[in-house]
């Protein structure tokens, strides 16, 4: 597993190296660049391929096994072959926890960074700090700001807190800012303190204009493979406060928890799979088995995911679907093993 795994790795990193390396190239910079953003990439390789690397894993130790006849002598001496499936599962489950972990908060990491790479040393954009659509702190035109939630497709803000930096010192708070041309903040609460003396003041609207545009604002926000769990969790929160759909989110949230819990489904699928008579080729015929039931799983599972996106099934239902179906089939496929 650990061999499937570095390969399918590599194979990632070096496509996500030679679709850099042209723009590193083009605008004459180091191809070091371009390696060191395929590298950071790793997490997200291993949260996309971690199935297929243990499905395929799996069906080629079991073809092995088979054509050095170890399942003959197995039962032969009244060994059940599904005594074999134990220790595979387990080896499955700890990955998939490995997998769970990744894919809700180191994958988003090393993705974000990645980018940063990509968009600062390579395209040679300016340098500034990556933040996700909800929480969001940055500074602007001498204030210290605090976003709640940034809406991209209605271009609001939700739960802004500024304070000014310089005297007289403000603090701001607006529980919504839509832009109208400039951000017109309603619901004002505003405290001015000049010489140590606080004056509070409640307005119905004001214009910060102070506040990045929205096009900078979409700038700085993380992408959805970008956002961690706190964050889809927390987009997913307050855009349910809004009354806006938030499918896409969930179909993410959801798409990582199941997604990650497949190796152990592959293990139970490849298991049957693998073994077979000890004929010539048949590592190499199982490999291909393994491929091709990949190419399957993949594609039945994001079809399924796409449906949840579109709101055609409950995206929690949408990702558990896949992930029960392929359960019940390897069960159904293993229990058959010492038939």
């Amino acid at each position: 597993m650990l061999l499937t795994v570095s390969a399918l790795c590599s194979v990632y990193v070096l496509i996500v190296f030679l679709d850099l390396v042209d723009d590193a190239i083009e605008r004459k910079v180091s191809a070091l660049y371009a390696l060191e953003a395929a590298l950071l990439r790793i997490p997200m390789g291993l949260r996309e391929l971690g199935s297929i690397s243990v499905l395929l894993s799996v069906i080629v130790f079991m073809a092995l096994s088979s054509r050095n006849l170890e399942p003959v002598i197995l039962r032969s001496l009244g060994v059940r072959l599904r005594s074999v499936l134990k220790p595979l599962l387990v080896q499955g489950a700890i990955f998939s926890l490995v997998l769970l972990v990744n894919s809700l908060a180191v994958a988003p990491y090393f993705l974000s960074r990645s980018n940063d790479v990509v968009q600062e040393r390579i395209k040679g954009a300016k340098k500034r700090r990556r933040t996700s659509p909800v929480r969001m702190w940055l500074k602007s035109g001498g204030y210290m700001c605090y976003i709640g939630y940034f809406n991209e497709k209605r271009l609001s803000l939700g739960d802004v807190r500024c304070f000014k930096q310089k005297e007289p010192w403000e603090v701001i708070q607006a529980p919504r800012v839509v832009w109208k041309g400039k951000w017109k903040a309603t619901g004002v609460r505003l405290w001015v303190v000049k010489k140590d003396v606080p004056e509070f003041v409640e307005r119905a609207d004001m214009v910060l204009s102070f506040l990045p545009s929205p096009e900078e604002l979409k700038g700085r926000r993380k992408t959805l493979d970008e956002m961690d769990a706190g964050d889809l969790i927390y987009v997913v929160r307050q855009l349910k406060k809004e009354g806006i759909r938030s499918e896409v989110y969930q179909a993410e949230l959801f798409n990582r928890i199941f997604f990650s819990m497949f190796p152990v489904v592959m293990v139970l699928v490849a298991f049957p799979l693998g073994i077979s008579g000890p004929r010539k080729g048949q590592v190499a015929t199982s490999f291909v088995k393994g491929v091709v039931l990949a190419f399957l799983f993949y594609g039945v599972y994001y079809a399924f995911t796409l449906a949840g996106r579109e709101a055609l099934l409950p995206p929690a239902l949408a990702s558990l679907l896949p992930l029960a179906g392929g359960a019940l089939c390897g069960l159904w496929f293993s229990g058959r093993v010492d038939a």
